[in-house]
């Protein structure tokens, strides 16, 4: 538990496109990226010896994450009489 942050609501927001192709009438190949905003983490920790304000010994963390990923899909249906 992090008490500097219980009961507070943390926000943040996810924003991504991709897109996907027809290779054959059973195999189609996609790609997608996302982007995951998280603000920052960390901050003030009410003081400490190492001369820095206050701040934590590694201050801010900015938590954001990109993915990238691609993928094949082959329809099994199709291949066995489905």
């Amino acid at each position: 538990s992090n008490d500097d942050h219980d009961g507070e609501v943390e926000v943040g927001w996810v924003a991504g496109g991709g897109a996907e192709f027809l290779l054959t009438d059973n195999v189609t190949i996609g790609a997608e990226y996302l982007h995951y905003e998280f603000g920052d983490i960390g901050g003030d920790d009410g003081g400490n010896s190492n001369g820095n304000n206050g701040n934590d010994e590694f201050g801010n963390i900015d938590a954001d994450v990109d993915v990238i990923r691609g993928r094949v899909n082959v329809k099994f249906g199709s291949l066995f009489g489905g």
